[in-house]
C-alpha cells in the first residue's frame, strides 16, 4: 500500500519500528533510518497480527491470480523470525496453507545464509519468501538462491516494509505491507554521518 500517515496500522508500523541515528547496513552501506520491526511484535502484538493479516491476505490474492494452487512453506529471511512466524499463521488461515515455517541464519564463518539446523528445503516443494524490511533486495536474493540450490521453486515474496524506493525488483510476485519512501543510504567512504556521528551500537 502507499505511504498513508493516517491509516493507524501504519502510524503503529512506523511509530515501533522506525529509528534515526547513523546504522550500519549490510552490503557494506551506511543510512540514517533503520527499521525494527521485532518491537513491534514485542510491544504492539494485537497491531502486529492485524498488519501480518493484512500482508498475508494480499500475497494469497496475488499467489491465486498467478496460478498458485498450493503452498510448501514460508521461508523466513535471517533474522525476522518473530514477524515470519506470525505471518505464517495468519497465512494458514486462509485458502493457502503452507505445512511448514523454514528460518534462515547468517554462517559466523562465511556470512552466507543458510538454513537454520533442523530445517529442511524439499524437492520440488513450492516456497514463499518473507522478509520483514528489504532495502536493497540483496538479501532476498540469496534467500532464492538458497531455495534453488535445494531444488525447490520460489511462488512469491512477502515484505512488512519495502524501503528500496520499489527499487528492488523480481519476477515474482511481490506484496509489502507498506512501500516506504527510499531512505537515504551511502558506502562508508562518501557517508556524511560519519564525519560527526558515530555508529550506533544495536
Amino acid at each position: 500500500m502507499p505511504l498513508d500517515l493516517n491509516d493507524p496500522l501504519t502510524q503503529v508500523l512506523l511509530n515501533e519500528s522506525q529509528r534515526k541515528g547513523h546504522f550500519a547496513l549490510r552490503h557494506n552501506r551506511h543510512t540514517n533510518i533503520k527499521f525494527f520491526c521485532e518491537h513491534l511484535f514485542h510491544k504492539r502484538l494485537d497491531e502486529a497480527q492485524k498488519i501480518c493479516r493484512v500482508l498475508a491476505q494480499k500475497i494469497s490474492k496475488a499467489l491465486k491470480e498467478n496460478g498458485i494452487k498450493r503452498l510448501n512453506g514460508v521461508v523466513v529471511v535471517g533474522g525476522a523470525k518473530l514477524a515470519g512466524y506470525e505471518f505464517t499463521q495468519q497465512l494458514r488461515r486462509l485458502e493457502y496453507n503452507p505445512s511448514s515455517l523454514i528460518l534462515t541464519m547468517r554462517d559466523p564463518e562465511t556470512e552466507k545464509l543458510v538454513l537454520e539446523t533442523g530445517f529442511e528445503i524439499k524437492k520440488s516443494g513450492i516456497y514463499l519468501i518473507f522478509e520483514d524490511v528489504v532495502t536493497t533486495g540483496e538479501s532476498v536474493r540469496e534467500t532464492i538462491s538458497l531455495v534453488r540450490k535445494y531444488n525447490g521453486e520460489v511462488t512469491g515474496l512477502a515484505y512488512l516494509i519495502d524501503r528500496s524506493g520499489r527499487k528492488a525488483q523480481f519476477d515474482l510476485p511481490i506484496c509489502e505491507f507498506l512501500a516506504a519512501p527510499e531512505v537515504e543510504q551511502w558506502f562508508p567512504d562518501e557517508c556524511p554521518l560519519c564525519k560527526r556521528i558515530p555508529l550506533d551500537k544495536i
